[in-house]
C-alpha cells in the first residue's frame, strides 16, 4: 500500500513551492522506465522503475532513472536567487503497511544530475504511528536553498506509541553550489 504521506506531500509541497519562484520554462515528468534488454530488472518490482525527465520548453535537459515504492514519486524544479536550478525529488523505499520511508533528494539541474543531499522525511514510528518532516524552502540572496524541516508525529487515537521518531524537532539544510 503506498504511503499516505506521499499524497500529502503533493499538496503540502505544492503549497510551499507556490510561494517560491519556480522556473516557468522547466517541466518535470515522471513516467515508467523503459524495459531493459534480456529481462533484466531495474528495480525489484516492475512498477517501481521510474524515469524522470526535465525539459526546458521542448528541449530535454536530462533524464534520470530511479526506483520508487509503488511507483509513487513527485519532482519539481526550483530556481534560487542567482538563477541556479535544483530538482527536488520525493520518493519512497520499502514495501508493506507503514513500512516505507520517504526521502527528499536535491539535485542540480544539468545534463548529468548531481545529488547534493538525500534525507529521510517520513517513516513509520511504530506499528501504527508515523513521523513526517514538513518543510519550507527559502532562497538566500547569495544563492542556494535553505530548507527548514519541522517534525510532526501521527499517533492513531492519540496513542503514546511512537518509538522510532527522530529526536530533532526542527532541522535546517542548506544547499549552495557556488563554484559548481
Amino acid at each position: 500500500m503506498p504511503s499516505q504521506s506521499l499524497a500529502r506531500f503533493a499538496l503540502v509541497g505544492a503549497m510551499l513551492l507556490s510561494r517560491s519562484t519556480l522556473s516557468a520554462t522547466f517541466s518535470v515528468t515522471i513516467g515508467d522506465t523503459p524495459p531493459l534488454p534480456n529481462g533484466v530488472k531495474f528495480c525489484q518490482f516492475a512498477e517501481d522503475a521510474k524515469r524522470l525527465e526535465i525539459r526546458d520548453g521542448s528541449k530535454q535537459l536530462t533524464k534520470y532513472d530511479f526506483c520508487a515504492s509503488y511507483g509513487q514519486a513527485t519532482g519539481t524544479v526550483i530556481t534560487d536567487a542567482v538563477g541556479k536550478s535544483y530538482l527536488l525529488l520525493r520518493y519512497a523505499e520499502g514495501r508493506g503497511t507503514n513500512a516505507t520511508t520517504d526521502y527528499l533528494a536535491i539535485f542540480t539541474v544539468q545534463p548529468e544530475l548531481f545529488e547534493f543531499v538525500r534525507t529521510p522525511i517520513s517513516s513509520g514510528a511504530g506499528p501504527l504511528s508515523r513521523w513526517e518532516y514538513t518543510y519550507s524552502i527559502a532562497r538566500p540572496t547569495r544563492g542556494g536553498l535553505r530548507l527548514t524541516f519541522r517534525l510532526k508525529v501521527e499517533r492513531p487515537n492519540n496513542s503514546a506509541e511512537a518509538d522510532y521518531a527522530p529526536f530533532e524537532r526542527e532541522r535546517t539544510i542548506e544547499v549552495n553550489t557556488r563554484g559548481s
